[in-house]
C-alpha cells in the first residue's frame, strides 16, 4: 500500500513517496536509446577532455549519427539497437567560426549520408533531421543560461528536438561574480529537460560546474591523450567510459579512436586499448621491480598493485632472494667475461729454458820457474825511507801571559746612627719632651742609610 502524499510547508506542491510496489508495477515510457549505450532520449551525457584533443569533432559526428539512426557499426560500436529511426537533433555551437564549422559539417555530411543510404537505400535527403545554432552565424548574441529570459528561449526551442547537443556550456553562462549560482540554476534546467524526455549531450572542458553536471549525468566520457602522443596525429584520443548506466563488459571497455581523411573523406578508427594487467604486474615483480616503480612504469596506484600481487612477507623476501642472486649471478659472469678478454689481450711470452749452475774449478798447483831452480833469487834492495821530523817541545811554544786581577777594595763599615730622642719641635716655640697620651708622633720605621764613601 503507498504512503500517503506528505503535504509541504508553505502552500507549494505536496511530496509524491512512492511505496516500493507501486513503484515496480508502475508504468513508465520506454528509454529511447540514439546511440546506444552513451546516448539515449531522457538522458544526459557529458564529454570532457583537454582543449584541442577533438571533442567539437566527436560530438558533431555523434549528432549526425543520432540525427541518422545509425546502427551499431557505424561509429565505434554505437548504434540504435531499435528499428532505423531517424531523430531530430539540434547541435548548438558556441565557439567555432562558422567558415570552420562548415567545413566540418560538409565533411562529415557526405560521410554520413553514405553511411545512410547504405542502410536505407530508398531515402533522398537528409534535410530536417540535423539542425545547428551557431554563434557566428547570429545578428546577437545567444541567451544567456544564467537568467530565465534566457533559459525559457532555449526551452521553447527544445520542445521539438529529441537530442540537444551543447558543443561549449560555458560560454552561454555570462554571470561575473554569480557564476556558482548560475551553474545551480543550468544544472536545474537541464534536470528538467531530462524529465520531458530530451536528450542532452554536454561537451566542456572546463572543470567550472561540470561537476555538478556529472552527478545526474548517465553516461560520462573522458577523452585523454595517447601514450606517446604527437600534436602531428591530428584527431587522436582515448575515450574512458568513467560512467555508464546502461553498458556493460565490451561495451564500456575504453579504446583508441582517430579520424583521417582519405581522398577527402573522414575515417573513423578504433583500436582497444589493453591495459596493465596482474600478469604483467607479476611479471615486473619477478624483475625486481618495486611495488613504486611497478605503479610508477605502469599508471596504476600503488594499492592495485598490492591488490594484483596478493603475496606475504615470505615471498617478497624470497623474490628479492631470488633477484639479489641473479644480478650477482650476471656481475660474476660479466667479471669472468671482461678477464678472458683481457688475457687475450696480452701476448703470451715463450719461456727461457733453464742453465745448469756451473761447478767450481779446481786449484791449479804452481809451475816451478826454471831459472829460480839453478841460483838464489837476490834480494831486492833496501827501500830508503824518510826521517820522521820531530816534534817540538812544550817549552818552546810562547804561551801567552795574563795580567793580574787587582784585588777589590774592602767596604769601610757603617758607623751606628745615633738614637733621635723622642722630642717634638715646633717651629716658634722651645723644644719639649712629648708628653705619652697626648702628643702623637710617628716614630721613624727604619735609620736613614749612610752614603758610602767614593
Amino acid at each position: 500500500m503507498p504512503f500517503d502524499t506528505m503535504p509541504a510547508d508553505g502552500g507549494r506542491e505536496s511530496l509524491c513517496v512512492l511505496d516500493w510496489d507501486m513503484l515496480r508495477t508502475m508504468s513508465l515510457p520506454l528509454r529511447v536509446p540514439l546511440l546506444h549505450p552513451v546516448l539515449a532520449a531522457g538522458d544526459i551525457t557529458l564529454v570532457r577532455g583537454p582543449r584541442g584533443i577533438g571533442k567539437s569533432w566527436l560530438a558533431l559526428t555523434m549528432a549526425f549519427g543520432a540525427a541518422d539512426g545509425w546502427t551499431g557499426d557505424s561509429l565505434f560500436g554505437w548504434g540504435s539497437q531499435l528499428a532505423v529511426c531517424p531523430r531530430r537533433v539540434l547541435f548548438v555551437d558556441t565557439r567555432l567560426p562558422l567558415h570552420v564549422l562548415q567545413a566540418r559539417v560538409a565533411r562529415l555530411g557526405a560521410w554520413s549520408w553514405a553511411n545512410r543510404r547504405k542502410m536505407d537505400p530508398r531515402r533522398r535527403s537528409v534535410d530536417g533531421t540535423l539542425h545547428l545554432l551557431a554563434a557566428d552565424a547570429q545578428e546577437r548574441r545567444l541567451p544567456d543560461l544564467s537568467t530565465d529570459e534566457g533559459r525559457d528561449e532555449f526551452a521553447r526551442l527544445a520542445k521539438d528536438y529529441d537530442l540537444i547537443v551543447f558543443d561549449g556550456l560555458a560560454p552561454l553562462l555570462r554571470t561575473g561574480a554569480r557564476r556558482a549560482a548560475a551553474w545551480c540554476a543550468v544544472v536545474d534546467w537541464l534536470f528538467n529537460l531530462r524529465r520531458q524526455g530530451i536528450g542532452i549531450l554536454v561537451v566542456d572542458g572546463t572543470r567550472r560546474g561540470i561537476d555538478d553536471i556529472e552527478d545526474i549525468a548517465g553516461t560520462v566520457l573522458a577523452l585523454r591523450h595517447p601514450k606517446g602522443h604527437d600534436a602531428a596525429d591530428g584527431v587522436r584520443f582515448e575515450v574512458h567510459l568513467l560512467k555508464c548506466r546502461y553498458g556493460t563488459g565490451a561495451a564500456v571497455a575504453p579504446f583508441e579512436a582517430s579520424l583521417d581523411f582519405e581522398g577527402g573523406e573522414p575515417v573513423w578508427r578504433r583500436e582497444d586499448v589493453h591495459g596493465p594487467t596482474a600478469e604483467e604486474v607479476r611479471h615486473l615483480y619477478r624483475q625486481g621491480l618495486s611495488v613504486r616503480a611497478i605503479a610508477d612504469r605502469l599508471g596504476i596506484s600503488k594499492s592495485k598493485v598490492h591488490r594484483w600481487l596478493h603475496v606475504s612477507d615470505d615471498e617478497i623476501r624470497h623474490v628479492w632472494a631470488l633477484a639479489r642472486q641473479r644480478e650477482a649471478e650476471q656481475n660474476a659472469a660479466q667479471n669472468a667475461t671482461a678477464q678472458k678478454s683481457a688475457a687475450a689481450a696480452v701476448p703470451v711470452v715463450p719461456s727461457v729454458p733453464i742453465v745448469p749452475p756451473v761447478p767450481p774449478a779446481k786449484p791449479v798447483p804452481p809451475v816451478p820457474n826454471a831459472a829460480s831452480s839453478a841460483a838464489p833469487a837476490k834480494a831486492p834492495p833496501p827501500t830508503r825511507t824518510a826521517a820522521p821530523t820531530p816534534a817540538p817541545a812544550a817549552s818552546a811554544v810562547p804561551v801567552p801571559r795574563v795580567p793580574p786581577v787587582p784585588s777589590v777594595p774592602p767596604v769601610p763599615s757603617v758607623p751606628p746612627v745615633p738614637s733621635v730622642p723622642n722630642v717634638l719641635h715646633l717651629p716658634g716655640r722651645p723644644s719639649r719632651p712629648a708628653v705619652p697620651g697626648r702628643d702623637h708622633v710617628q716614630e721613624p720605621t727604619s735609620a736613614p742609610k749612610a752614603s758610602l764613601p767614593a
